[in-house]
Parts: C-alpha cells; structure tokens; sequence
C-alpha cells in the first residue's frame, strides 16, 4: 500500500477532483508563463457542470489571477475521453498564444493527461489486509502505529504532525468564522453557533455539540473552499479531526498520542481504500490513544457513505467517544444503506475492529 502521504493531503476543498486538481494545474501552468499578458482556461465535462458550485474557477483564479487577467470558459457538454474533469490553459502573449496545455483532474488532487500519466506512488507497506496486519502485529508483539514507524520510517512522524497542525487549524478558522456559505443557498455557518451553546448544557449534551461544532467547523471551512486535510477525501475531511480534537481536549491527550491516533487511523484507510476489507461501505479509524495491546481505550469510528445517504459517523464517534472508560459499548444503526445494526466493542483491543467488520459484513 501507499504511504499514509498519499491518504492525508492539504490542499483547498471542497473537492480534491475540483479544487485541489485544477489549482495544482494552475501552478504548474503559471510556473512556465510568469510574463502571460493573460491567461484563458477552458473547463470541460464534469469540471464545467458543477465547477462554480464546487469553486473550481475560484481555485483557478486564485493562482492565476494576481498575475494577469484570467478567463474562464465553460463547457459542460464537452466530454474528453481521457478523463471527464478536463482542462485546457492558453497562455496569451503580445496577442499569441504561447501555450496550450489540456490537463485532466483525475482525483484525489492529482493530475494527468495522455503525455503525463499519473505517477504510481512507492508502496510502502507489504501487508494490504487488516488480517495480516494484526497478525503481524501478534508475532512482533507491537501496535498498529508501530507497523506505520517501520514501514515509513521515523519521518512520517514530522509529516503528521504538520497534518494535524493543519486539522486543528481547521477547525479553529471554521469556529472564528460567521457568516453564510458561498453559493446560491444563503446556508448560514453553525459551528460556532454550537460551540458557545455548548457552554449551556450538561456534560453529555455539551459533548455532543462540542463534537458536532469541530466537525461542522472543518466541513464549513472545506464549503467555502479553505484549506482542509483530506481523510480520506476533502468531503469526509471533518469527521476524524473533530473527534481527535474532542478526545484530545477532553483527556488532555499529549501530543505523541494524538500522531499515533493518525497513524493508526491511517493504516485502516489505507487498507479500506487499497480493498484490503470486503463488502463494506464505510471509512474507518481506529484511533489507539493508550500504549499496550490489552490496556486502555481503543475508539471505533467509521462514516457510512450510502448511495443517496448522509454520515451516521458523527453520531457513532460521539457516542463511543462519551464513555470514555474502556467498557463494552453496543450502538444500533438503522435504515443507513442496508445496514440493520451494528456492535461496537471499545475495550482497548485491536481485534476488536475485526470483531466490528464481521458484524457488518453482507
């Protein structure tokens, strides 16, 4: 599989295909046309038809508009067969084009076209199911955030602490900002509207809107196209920083604990996303803040994604996260994709993600 690099990303929402792919485009183009006089991008197929809604030409702009004057040309009907997100830069000088260069967003921030395929990232780790994983981890005797060390060495940690720097950043831009959404709907922005009611409430009720206030924060700020951290993608980008952020606050977790939580949560989707786990529509974190195999809590998330659905994963989190003593927890999910109930055990054991996935298996 992957490094875990290639699953967390920062980069400007709300879409990794139609923000963050289009923008890295924009730099690339601009790097080689610093004296344009102008610059006109033509949008095709699925980046032209929901690109205002999705900020694609704001992306653009953004890069190439403080340079020189900037058209955006749309054209939703025509599709490219390489890829549906196309794109076309023309660099315009003394009246010339100096370039034409057609680019594709082929997602997850990534780029390419027929003269430039996508580069293949190194695979770093041997082991691509949950099954192998942890019984590599019951030879050596070490955790899941152990098996992330030895296979990305010692600097992955650097690189999720830079992570989670950004994802706390995130959610503090999202709970200082008021106002309405971009877009035609006029939606208010709620995350620090229930931050401060929180302060009104018992403990479990002030839990459950602190959390929702975290993640509300981050998916506001990936709505109004801010910067985000993609986990797995920029429109899940607020469930798992909102329950470390709340696990974190709530326990006084140190720092260390919060970059193995990454880690951990990492190395599940990676493995979900590789297809290392079957016949299961769900992210998935497990989010190990203790040492030891047997000792201390071992939080289950997961964020349904139903076709036609919303997230239950929120909820879940809350719920599991609100104990807070390691018991055996039995949480009921009804009418999410076909999915009648499920078992969420929180005893500070590995195992008990598999337990998780063969209880929800179909």
């Amino acid at each position: 599989m992957e490094s875990l690099r290639e699953l967390y990303k920062v980069g400007n929402g709300p879409s990794s295909s139609h923000t963050m792919g289009p923008k890295k485009a924009a730099e690339q183009f601009l790097a080689r046309h610093h004296d344009a006089d102008s610059f006109r991008v033509t949008l095709y197929g699925s980046l032209a038809a929901t690109g205002k809604g999705h900020l694609t030409d704001a992306a653009i702009l953004a890069v190439l508009q403080p340079v020189a004057p900037t058209e955006i040309v749309w054209e939703p009907e025509t599709v490219k067969e390489f890829h549906t997100n196309g794109m076309l830069f023309e660099a315009i000088k003394d009246g010339e084009i100096q370039e034409s260069w057609k680019i594709y967003s082929v997602g997850g921030g990534s780029i390419a076209n027929p003269d430039m395929p996508i580069e293949k990232s190194k695979m770093v780790y041997p082991l691509t199911t949950i099954e192998e994983i942890l019984a590599w981890c019951d030879r050596e005797g070490k955790t899941l955030w152990e098996y992330v060390q030895d296979s990305e060495g010692m600097e992955i940690w650097e690189y999720l602490e830079m992570i989670w720097e950004q994802m706390s950043q995130t959610i503090d831009n999202g709970l200082n900002n008021d106002g309405v959404l971009p877009g035609g709907l006029k939606v208010p922005r709620k995350a620090s509207t229930y931050w401060l009611k929180a302060k009104e409430y018992g403990t479990n009720v002030s839990n459950r809107s602190r959390l929702y206030a975290y993640a509300l924060a981050v998916a506001e700020e990936n709505a109004s196209g801010g910067t985000v951290v993609t986990a797995p993608t920029c429109g899940s980008c607020g469930v798992l920083p909102a329950v470390i952020h709340h696990m974190a606050k709530v326990n006084n977790y140190r720092p260390v604990r919060i970059l193995r939580a990454l880690a951990t949560a990492g190395i599940f989707g990676k493995v979900l996303v590789a297809g290392g786990i079957q016949n299961v529509d769900a992210e998935t974190a497990i989010l190990e803040l203790h040492d030891g195999r047997g000792d201390g809590n071992t939080t289950l998330l997961f964020d349904l994604h139903p076709v036609g659905g919303g997230s239950t994963g929120i909820l879940l989190a809350l719920n599991d996260t609100c104990l807070g003593d390691g018991a055996a927890v039995e949480q009921e999910l009804f009418g999410q994709g076909g999915f009648t109930g499920v078992g969420v055990r929180d005893d500070g054991k590995s195992p008990a993600a598999a337990d998780f996935f063969n209880k929800i298996g179909h």
